[in-house]
């Protein structure tokens, strides 16, 4: 049981010594509506699990389109992966359209990821997965617009934020004692098991 809560804070302490290493910079944006970031959980980009876009007017009223770029580039603590991220919109749908493509490029690895919702409602956020890279140049395009309808049509999306998870790269020898821990465990309650018999 010893080994067993040995194990457990081995495990908890790199979680910890992981948690807020990631950093943000190359901020930025463009289109029909300007855009304001602001870091998530910080006071500074660096540190800070997210990033904030306010959007100074992100309304389309009437299926009057608009689209807005935002790109930013993310890097995790030194020997931490990225594992997803959260898309999290604050806005509305009244016979809407809302779009947002985002595409994370680290070198060759090229992931694009399409949240899309349609109708009247308030928008939900979604979360992604990633592939376990420390390193990604982002850059999301938003599509604002109105469903086929004569009715009025609103899509409005005031902010929009980008929340990281990350998590310890294993090293080998982590690996090596941490099989070994299982190793012993597994060991002990043999003995235990045949003492008993």
């Amino acid at each position: 049981m010893k080994s067993t809560r040995l194990l457990f804070s081995m495990l908890a302490v790199g979680v910890v010594a992981a948690a807020n290493a990631i950093s943000f910079s190359n901020i930025g944006s463009f289109g029909t509506v300007d855009g304001a970031a602001t870091p998530l959980g910080g006071a500074t980009f660096a540190n800070a699990p997210g990033i904030n876009f306010s959007l100074s007017d992100g309304s389309s009223v009437n299926g009057v389109g608009k689209n807005i770029i935002v790109f930013f580039t993310v890097d995790a603590d030194a020997g931490d992966d990225f594992t997803q991220f959260n898309l999290v919109p604050v806005g509305f749908l009244f016979n809407g359209r809302a779009k947002v493509t985002v595409q994370s490029v680290d070198g060759a690895y090229n992931q694009t990821d399409v949240y899309s919702q349609v109708g009247t409602l308030h928008l939900p956020s979604q979360v992604y997965p990633l592939a376990l890279k420390n390193h990604y140049d982002v850059t999301a395009l938003i599509q604002l617009g109105g469903m086929d309808t004569n009715q009025t049509r609103v899509a409005s999306l005031t902010h929009l934020s980008f929340i990281y998870s990350e998590k310890p790269v294993p090293e080998p020898a982590t690996l090596s004692l941490g099989f070994g821990l299982f190793a012993l465990i597994a060991k002990k309650r043999k003995i235990r098991r045949d003492q008993q018999s």
